[in-house]
């Protein structure tokens, strides 16, 4: 169901999980430092299932606003394993507007955070596939579902990554970029290669 989901993408950051795949390995992005979510209340009387259950409200009345109240509230009540008084209360605080506006606060950094790690693994993936290019290593299904798996690359984008990274415009500008002796004839010969392979 699409709202189940909602709860997993709040509760799925998992910041601490390693970005490489199998063995190639991104040099580049690996020492990295990948931003950390952390709770906007410091205070340690706070109880994190509601700043948890007040974040979903926020989140879900703004990613399905059509979703009618009693809906909204059946549905964190059984979310969250608690009774429908506790989330109306929830509601309630919600209505005072600098409670509003810090749950808001720490949804977009939620958001942003998880956004930034996706852009992060893509990017690492698609490094990925070029050195696994420059070392030879066949593109069967196991390897293509491994990489969609693990870099949250869609089939058909490490097709197009393929092909752009087989572009004799593609090889010409990485030898311009690492400062190489005859960038365009280095390039034709591992396009060359490449095209062979692949």
């Amino acid at each position: 169901m699409e709202r189940e989901g909602i709860i997993k993408d709040i509760q799925s950051i998992d910041i601490n999980q390693p970005l490489s795949f199998n063995s190639y390995q991104d040099k580049a992005v690996e020492g990295a430092a990948v931003p950390e979510l952390q709770d906007v209340e410091h205070d340690v009387l706070v109880d994190p299932d509601m700043l948890r259950r007040r974040d979903m409200i926020v989140y879900t009345l703004h990613k399905q606003p059509s979703l009618t109240a009693a809906n909204l509230i059946d549905y964190l009540a059984k979310a969250f394993d608690c009774d429908i008084e506790t989330i109306k209360n929830d509601i309630n605080e919600l209505k005072f507007i600098p409670t509003y506006q810090k749950h808001k606060a720490r949804v977009n950094k939620a958001i942003t955070l998880k956004n930034q790690r996706i852009s992060t693994i893509r990017t690492q993936g698609k490094k990925a596939i070029d050195e696994a290019m420059d070392s030879s290593i066949h593109f069967d299904c196991d390897t293509i579902l491994g990489l969609s798996l693990r870099y949250k690359l869609k089939p058909r984008h490490i097709y197009q990554e393929i092909l752009r990274y087989k572009r004799i415009s593609t090889q010409v500008a990485i030898n311009k970029e690492q400062q190489k002796f005859l960038p365009v004839i280095r390039a034709l010969i591992k396009c060359t290669k490449l095209n062979l392979r692949y």
